[in-house]
């Protein structure tokens, strides 16, 4: 009989918390409504209102199901009272860690008791409904601040369970983000507290967003408060494995990773306060064995596991971002004790990679490495050839010494290697690349878009095409990928000989994105043709030409155009249909003398009279715009008039040529002054005439431009 009195004062307690928390949803559907009717203060006022009595229904909730919990698990001969205080948060109101694990870890179990044969109550969402393990789950997405906010509407059981339930922390010091003060000005001891709490973070990432700054301190930022959160979870494993058998005790953190603020404005940073000093060291090492990566760590952050007695036996992922501090010593120290590394990137150029590897002991130490980061071979080397092989050489020797051999499952490489004088250097790299990566590796590309990273434009000089076909195959696999790469591609005969083929290129699309062809000097007879097939069939984007300063450099310009032009009309349907609707701008740099005494100079099969000046005669190609760029100074016996008067003559004549939108003339600065006085003196009143073309001069150009 008192099993049954206990049983219907269980059922009658549920009904009235029942109608408690019906009575609160509605409560709180009034309060948003009159919300929602108001305006300014009043209306923020009614909002919090109505989200404390939401809270307020979340933990009656809870009290309904562990009420049922109750009444599932009560025997005939417990007692009402004492069923109550076995449940989960109510024997003790301080609470542990232990007590918190132990919660998560043996959820409650339910069985059928009851079937009323009733209609079931419209109580709202499901949402609405949450058990105490459901909203740790939820809340435990929540920021440390918020839920500061919300501790006490959860009560101190849940409140920890939510701590224990947090995977993630982003300490973001981003200017998106909006929330940098409050790292700046969180203790240090409240970040360790929040480290002891977060004791199941087994998929932790803890990732901090430096902010923008215009030193190289930026790395400084907050470094104490994600430090004190680290250890903070190693003193909180350790407590719990002292109070559990069986338990690990090392940190839970996997993942350590930075970014860098890429929006926003860059500023100058004030690293005063306590959130970037380190608290103070800890007494026994820091059990760091489930950490697995730290990415993009700061390298002014890199003397920190040593200092503070971190062990990392288990890291396989190692990358760090270069803020001028030069800690090869204190990377290699790191390295050293770790068995499973994998990868391993000091964002340095490659003799600082060099360095490093050479520290290791040699023999196996780097038999596991999968990947040592991008090759920045053209940082902090200089322009020595035979020095940038020689580092070269080096870190293949360092790696082969290590146990790497055909391990590294990508070895990208960001530098402009389309010097013609760079073949060395390519054989060093293709070398490099076959004892080092894995065969499988071999066939990706390896070229890092560097003008993709703000880098500028990808040059290639043409004759790399011919050289690479006597070479391994994979020197001409990193060829290949420099000419799709390209964006401007080189050639001069003064500067690196002939052509090993002059037709290597002509048939072949080897630069599918080349918007610009720049030639200094070529041989009409043996080469010309080559080249103009090049730009016609090779370069299906090109639209830009540029003829270097050279004593013939209008007729280089002219005789190419005239060959193209033949090659787009010559050339057969396919070549015809690729060539079709392509145009052409123009760029000559002209040395002074070669426009000065062009008058009665044959050069080439031109008689007499600059080319330029006869532009609209030559068969050319649909050319829109030409550029042209004075070089030198003026000579003895030259005068200013005598320049302009040929300089201007050139100009009409090219833009007298039907389809030409503009032609213009860049003057060097011995030659501005004098041209600007010129122009005002003898041209300006040319845009007063009724013409089809205006007249003007700008930031040191002459500019004749086809009215609209």
């Amino acid at each position: 009989m008192e099993a049954k009195n206990d049983q219907e004062d269980v059922e009658k307690i549920c009904h009235d918390t029942t109608a408690i928390r019906e009575e609160l949803h509605r409560l709180k559907s009034r309060i948003k409504a009159r919300a929602c009717q108001s305006e300014g203060s009043a209306a923020q006022w009614l909002d919090s209102t109505a989200t404390q009595i939401f809270a307020a229904a979340l933990v009656v909730g809870g009290a309904i199901d562990a009420l049922g919990n109750v009444a599932a698990a009560l025997p005939a001969s417990v007692p009402l009272d004492a069923a109550i205080e076995a449940l989960p948060g109510q024997s003790s109101a301080k609470g542990t860690v232990a007590e918190a694990a132990a919660a998560i870890s043996q959820p409650p179990a339910f069985r059928l008791i009851y079937v009323s044969g009733k209609q079931p109550t419209d109580e709202g969402e499901a949402s609405l409904r949450l058990s105490s393990d459901e909203l740790a789950a939820l809340f435990g997405y929540h920021q440390p601040w918020h839920l500061t906010h919300a501790a006490p509407a959860l009560g101190h059981t849940i409140f920890s369970w939510v701590a224990a339930n947090c995977t993630h922390l982003i300490i973001d010091g981003s200017n998106k983000g909006g929330v940098r003060h409050i790292w700046e000005e969180m203790p240090l001891p409240v970040a360790c507290k929040w480290g002891q709490r977060m004791i199941n973070l087994t998929h932790t990432h803890i990732h901090v967003i430096l902010p923008k700054s215009n030193t190289s301190f930026h790395g400084h930022w907050c470094c104490g408060i994600w430090v004190a959160v680290i250890e903070g979870n190693a003193q909180g494993r350790r407590a719990r494995s002292e109070q559990q058998e069986g338990s690990s005790s090392a940190s839970s953190i996997k993942v350590l990773s930075f970014e860098q603020d890429t929006h926003g404005q860059c500023g100058s940073l004030f690293l005063y306060g306590a959130a970037h000093t380190h608290p103070p060291p800890p007494t026994p090492p820091v059990d760091l064995s489930k950490l697995t990566e730290v990415r993009r760590l700061p390298c002014s952050m890199v003397r920190l596991p040593s200092l503070r007695q971190w062990r990392t036996p288990s890291l396989r992922v190692m990358t760090f971002t270069d803020d001028g501090c030069e800690v090869q010593e204190a990377i290699a120290q790191w390295v050293s004790g770790c068995e499973h590394l994998e990868v391993l990137d000091d964002d340095g150029c490659i003799h600082e990679k060099t360095e490093v590897l050479r520290m290791l002991p040699a023999g196996h130490s780097l038999a596991r490495l999968r990947s040592i980061g991008p090759l920045k071979l053209q940082s902090r080397i200089g322009s020595s050839v035979p020095g940038l092989e020689n580092h070269l050489a080096s870190l293949r020797q360092a790696l082969l010494d290590r146990g790497c051999r055909r391990t590294l499952r990508e070895l990208p490489i960001a530098w402009n290697i389309g010097g013609a004088t760079q073949k060395g250097a390519l054989r060093e790299v293709a070398l490099l690349s076959e004892q080092v990566m894995h065969p499988d590796a071999l066939q990706k590309p390896q070229l890092v878009d560097s003008a993709a990273g703000g880098r500028g434009r990808r040059e290639m000089d043409l004759e790399l095409i011919g050289w690479m076909k006597n070479e391994s195959p994979q020197v001409q696999k990193i060829v290949c990928e420099t000419a799709s790469l390209a964006d401007v591609v080189c050639f001069d005969r003064t500067e690196h000989g002939t052509l090993t083929d002059p037709n290597a290129a002509a048939d072949t699309v080897f630069f599918p994105r080349a918007d610009t062809f720049r030639c200094k000097s070529y041989d009409r007879e043996t080469q010309l043709d080559g080249l103009v097939r090049t730009v016609a069939h090779s370069m299906p984007t090109c639209g830009h030409l540029h003829f270097l300063k050279y004593r013939d450099s209008p007729e280089n310009a002219v005789a190419f155009l005239e060959a193209l032009k033949g090659q787009m009309v010559c050339g057969g349907e396919g070549e015809a249909a690729a060539t079709a609707g392509r145009r052409f701008s123009v760029e000559i740099d002209i040395p002074l003398f070669t426009i000065l005494h062009s008058d009665g100079r044959r050069s080439h099969g031109f008689q007499g009279t600059d080319p330029l000046v006869k532009w609209a005669s030559h068969q050319l190609p649909p050319v829109d715009e030409v550029d042209i760029t004075l070089c030198d100074h003026l000579s003895q016996g030259d005068t200013v008039e005598a320049v302009y008067g040929l300089l201007m003559a050139s100009l009409v004549g090219i833009i007298s040529r039907p389809g030409v939108r503009k032609a213009s003339a860049f003057l060097r600065s011995s030659l501005r002054a004098a041209g600007e006085r010129f122009f005002h003196s003898q041209l300006a009143v040319f845009n007063l005439l009724s013409t089809p073309y205006t007249m003007g001069f700008e930031n040191g150009s002459i500019t004749i431009e086809r009215r609209q």
